[in-house]
């Protein structure tokens, strides 16, 4: 049995399910359009590359941490130990959060689910 499609009329259509294309729907939801988002996977999807944010993105795409981190990982990084056996450690503490590590399948799916737009994968 085949799933219904949903209705391909809309006043925006956006390619791509990933940070850039889910941000921009979020924003033309937000103007009060109707968006359909169309990616060639379903969500949660894998995705294996770029597990790293900056607080720049979090800012950029008002990201909520204390609600992402509920059911998703976010792990704050503000510094980093490195060593090889038989040389000392090398510590650096930057004592800020530099970057987040994240789960890229749960941080696009979490981007997609707050856009608002009707999803078509």
């Amino acid at each position: 049995m085949h799933e219904a499609l949903p209705s391909l009329c809309c006043d925006v259509l956006v390619v791509g399910g990933g940070p850039a294309g889910s941000s921009c729907a979020r924003d033309l939801v937000r103007a009060g359009l109707d968006v359909l988002l169309v990616d060639k996977a379903r969500f949660p999807r894998d995705k294996v590359c770029a597990g790293w944010i900056t607080p720049a993105v979090v800012e950029a795409l008002a990201l909520d941490l204390e609600d992402y981190q509920r059911e998703r990982t976010l792990q704050p990084f503000d510094g980093f130990r490195t060593s090889a056996i038989g040389h000392r450690e090398v510590h650096t503490d930057y004592g800020r959060t530099i970057s987040y590590g994240i789960r890229r399948c749960e941080f696009d799916h979490y981007l997609v689910e707050r856009s608002g737009a009707r999803l078509l994968a």
